[in-house]
């Protein structure tokens, strides 16, 4: 609509170039024919003459005063001295007559010429208004669109580089709004220094900020630069502020593509820096790609869980020492009709930040409870591994749903182990502590997975009721081929044997990875030199034809 109202000015208002003179040319033709429209009609006697007010009136409007003058004037002069009051006896008119009418046309002319001016102006004013951010007085995203647009309208390839502060939101709740207003106005005074002609500096209302460039060298040069000027370290009403600033690149493919397609693709660049715990980064077609399946991913959970296209798959956990199956661990598949087997490293971490992880614990928790009274009914009394997010801790609908199972399928808590991540709960001690006695107290087993993976502060060991120690396959694959990964496994065992938690080696996958761990002690291996993670039916069929022990009652118990 902008670009609409701002052509439609550039046309009727003071035109430029060849249309102002064809106008020109239009209006004086037009006086003209309204002198012979008012010499035949009679003379100046008849209201005839009042026509000349529309060529005065469309010049002031075109040209301004000086042009709306101009017509007056010549209007005047057509009508005046020239023109008789009656052409049929051919009577002149009285001087004062003409000169008081000629009075009045360039007056006419003047204030319709000063009135298109101040209505130019205003609209103007309300352009820059609607295309500018009123706190830093440089383009909004509007703006940036009307600029892209008349570049590439140039056949420019734009280069836009998206500025986010990352402590934005925890310094608008130290500073109030006011402080932030303060922040983001130094911030953007300095990049419009540090731009200079070039590139254009834009604000976006989310409070970050765009440059855009003509040349992705230009580009990279002006990221270095601001990288070395922007330390992080501003005064906001004399506190100093440290605001940590990244940087995404992404260059447009062609001249036409849309400014919001760039600007996605910059905030990609911009949160992959993120993620890397970096300050700069340039869009990858691949980080698109991940992003846009991340996004079909996330959309895709609902209908999956509600169409029940899930599958759990077990994989047996067996005793070190006598070789018998001890335990299944569910393991979550996801069989889509249209995309085939998504792995759970890409859709797990998805379900873990959405208000899905529950319902999604639910159905594992509905499902494994299920498979294990199977079991048991047929004389496999094997455990159930299952795993746990930090956000289900904090549902205790879910807690009491496997209670009700657990009662419902008449199992024993001591056969169902929850496990949760080394990096989860390192985090989270304070907030899951009570939970985990409480599950602890009731007979339930706690294991703590991935662990060496997390944190290098190993108080949640003794501050957290754990049975289990899983030691993360990356350390157990590595082991016979790297001496420092083999330190890590062993240390893990011995710390597992004085904290009297049993071990569990996961990734075990071949028969020399299972005699090194035999020989330092571990109790219990996982991993596919004992099975691939399997549906039900094969594991069950699995279980029947391997040697397995009831589990002690001093396991059961510990």
């Amino acid at each position: 609509m902008i670009r609409t109202l701002n052509r439609f000015l550039s046309a009727c208002f003071f035109p430029k170039g060849p249309l102002k003179w064809f106008l020109m040319g239009g209006f004086g033709a037009l006086l003209a024919l309204c002198t012979w429209i008012v010499y035949a009609a009679g003379g100046t006697q008849c209201a005839y003459v009042h026509i000349y007010y529309f060529p005065i009136l469309a010049c002031g409007m075109c040209f301004g005063a000086r042009g709306g003058l101009s017509a007056g004037a010549f209007a005047a002069l057509l009508s005046g001295p020239l023109m008789p009051m009656d052409t049929v006896h051919q009577l002149d008119q009285p001087v004062f007559s003409w000169v008081l009418r000629g009075i009045f046309f360039m007056s006419i002319g003047g204030l319709s010429g000063m009135g298109a001016t101040i209505f130019r102006s205003f609209l103007e004013n309300q352009k820059l208004r609607l295309l500018q951010d009123p706190l830093t007085h440089v383009w909004n995203m509007r703006g940036l669109k009307e600029h892209a647009m008349t570049r590439q309208r140039q056949g420019k390839k734009l280069v836009a580089v998206l500025i986010e502060i990352k402590q934005l939101v925890q310094i608008d709740a130290a500073l109030g709004p006011e402080g932030t207003q303060g922040l983001l106005r130094q911030i953007c005074e300095r990049l419009v220094t540090l731009a200079s002609s070039s590139a254009t500096v834009g604000h976006l209302e989310t409070g970050g900020f765009v440059l855009l460039c003509e040349s992705l060298e230009s580009a990279h040069r002006l990221v270095e630069i601001c990288r070395t000027y922007f330390t992080g370290s501003f005064t906001v009403d004399h506190v100093p502020v440290f605001a940590e600033l990244h940087y995404g690149i992404a260059q447009a493919d062609s001249a036409t593509e849309p400014m919001t397609t760039l600007l996605r693709k910059a905030k990609i660049a911009t949160n992959r820096s993120l993620e890397l715990k970096r300050d700069f980064a340039a869009f990858k077609e691949e980080d698109d790609q991940k992003l846009q399946r991340s996004v079909f991913i996330t959309h895709a959970l609902k209908t999956a869980l509600d169409a029940s296209q899930l599958r759990l798959y077990y994989q047996p956990k067996v005793s070190l020492e006598t070789g018998r199956v001890l335990g299944m661990e569910a393991l979550v598949r996801w069989p889509h009709p249209e995309y085939g087997m998504i792995p759970p490293g890409e859709f797990v971490p998805v379900i873990e930040t959405t208000l899905l992880v529950n319902p999604f614990t639910k159905w594992l928790i509905h499902q494994g409870m299920a498979q294990l009274a199977q079991w048991h009914a047929q004389g496999l009394e094997v455990s159930m591994s299952l795993n746990f997010s930090m956000a289900n801790f904090q549902d205790m609908s879910l807690i009491e749903e496997l209670e009700s199972l657990v009662g419902e399928y008449s199992l024993k808590p001591q056969f169902v182990e929850i496990e949760v991540t080394e990096t989860a709960v390192a985090t989270n001690i304070a907030s899951i502590r009570d939970i985990l006695f409480y599950l602890r107290q009731k007979g339930y087993r706690i294991a703590v997975d991935d662990f060496g993976t997390g944190q290098s502060s190993l108080n949640y060991l003794f501050e957290l009721p754990f049975d289990v120690l899983k030691i993360d396959q990356v350390f157990v694959r590595a082991m016979c081929e790297n001496s420092g990964a083999e330190a890590i496994v062993r240390s893990a065992l011995l710390l597992a044997k004085e904290l009297n938690l049993e071990s569990v080696a996961e990734g075990v996958e071949n028969a020399k990875e299972l005699d090194l761990l035999q020989a330092m002690g571990c109790a219990i291996g996982q991993g596919y030199h004992f099975a691939r993670p399997m549906p039900a039916e094969l594991a069950t069929q699995w279980l029947k034809s391997h040697a397995f022990v009831k589990i002690a009652n001093t396991h059961a118990q510990k």
